[in-house]
């Protein structure tokens, strides 16, 4: 049985071996097609079982020398040149309480700069706000001095408005 595929729709088409090369219908859309040869497939070269045996057994002996540990490297981790294993604990809690220390230290030189960050922020905010007072104060002083003027100015139009009354004002 040979199996395709039509060139138009796509739709599986089923032919008997004999129908190679001769002209069949699709049964989905009609267009005439002619039944293709089916494609040759090249199969594996056989392996010869003792080869593929030995391959394995290399294989396996090469995985398990390479994971298996020896007895100079179990000893070599227990005693690492020549420390024992007490030794060696108390050596790695020593260097773990360093890097706790290390990284205290780093977290507190961090708590630092943000508190002089804040002072800092702080200091500009208080000298901003003193500027502004200073700005406010200025303002207040002109508004005064500027009242004041005024003032001397009304008065001093009054005082001219009495004399024109009295006929005391000269030009």
């Amino acid at each position: 049985m040979i199996k395709f595929k039509c060139a138009r729709c796509g739709a599986v088409i089923k032919a008997a071996d004999g129908a190679i090369g001769k002209n069949v219908k699709c049964p989905s859309c009609q267009l005439k097609l002619t039944v293709p040869r089916p494609k040759a497939r090249k199969p594996l070269p056989p392996l010869k079982p003792v080869l593929m045996v030995t391959a394995g057994v290399v294989v396996f002996l090469f995985v398990g020398w390479l994971v298996w540990p020896s007895p100079e490297v179990t000893r070599t981790q227990k005693q690492k040149d020549g420390v024992s294993e007490r030794d060696r604990e108390r050596l790695e809690r020593q260097e773990f309480e360093a890097g706790l220390k290390r990284e205290r230290e780093a977290l507190l030189r961090e708590e630092s700069m943000r508190r002089k960050d804040v002072e800092v922020y702080e200091r500009r905010q208080a000298e901003d706000f003193r500027k502004a007072e200073e700005a406010r104060r200025k303002e207040e002083e002109r508004n005064q001095q500027r009242f004041e003027l005024e003032e001397k100015l009304r008065r001093e139009r009054e005082e001219i408005e009495k004399r024109k009354d009295k006929n005391l004002y000269v030009d």
